[in-house]
């Protein structure tokens, strides 16, 4: 995300997005991840979404930054709706878990 924005970046609805989306494709590439395998991806990409130019255009950045919190904050509820407590979201943690049920 560091890339996205330097010192003479104007914090604006467009910069928001960018470093959104810098850190969620990081975080992507990094956990070889998307939505709905980690609660993290599920809680910044509705953030990011906020920014968007189809979310935001005519829209003040503090609104977009109202909007981005209550998107988030969805976003990591729906991952508890979503899959029962406990249930692993890797597929890893998943054979991982299988196993230990199954001794």
């Amino acid at each position: 995300a560091g890339e996205a924005v330097n010192a003479e970046t104007r914090l604006d609805v467009r910069s928001f997005e960018k470093l959104f989306t810098c850190g969620i494709e990081a975080i992507e590439r990094r956990g070889r991840a998307q939505r709905g395998d980690k609660t993290m991806l599920d809680t910044l990409i509705p953030i990011r979404d906020a920014f968007l130019p189809a979310q935001a255009e005519g829209k003040s950045l503090r609104e977009c930054l109202e909007e981005a919190l209550d998107a988030g904050r969805a976003g990591a509820e729906d991952t508890k709706t979503s899959r029962g407590a406990g249930v692993p979201r890797s597929s890893a943690s998943a054979a991982s878990a299988l196993r230990i049920r199954a001794r």
